[in-house]
């Protein structure tokens, strides 16, 4: 049986990029709940298992990063959230005062486990 560590959840719109991101993830030995919008990623932060981080895009139909990221931290304060977004500036410019990591696309997927790694050694 495999052993997975923390929990996290990844949420993107574009299919590849979502797929990607999960497997590089997996691989580093995290367990990777995945979401294709941002409606499936606030059904997943609504369910019992314990998150540990959420990865999300911020350009997605329904509900954005912003969305998703709200409703994370009122379900579970203080969960760190990575913003992944071709548009960094925004994200800046819309996050007041929460702690946040932010990843311009494109990025090196080493980039993105490293960063998971760091702040979730930072709880």
């Amino acid at each position: 049986m495999t052993k997975f560590g923390p929990r996290v959840l990844v949420a993107d719109d574009e299919g590849l990029v979502l797929m990607v991101m999960a497997m590089a993830l997996e691989d580093a030995g995290y367990e990777v709940l995945t979401a294709c919008d941002g409606a499936e990623a606030l059904a997943l932060i609504e369910h019992p298992d314990q998150i540990r981080l959420v990865v999300t895009d911020i350009n997605m139909p329904a509900f954005n990063g912003f969305d998703v990221a709200k409703r994370a931290r009122e379900r579970h304060p203080g969960l760190p959230i990575v913003f992944v977004t071709a548009l960094p500036d925004q994200v800046y410019a819309r996050v007041n005062g929460e702690p946040f990591h932010c990843l311009p696309k494109p990025f090196a997927l080493q980039r993105l486990v490293t960063t998971v790694d760091e702040m979730l050694a930072e709880l």
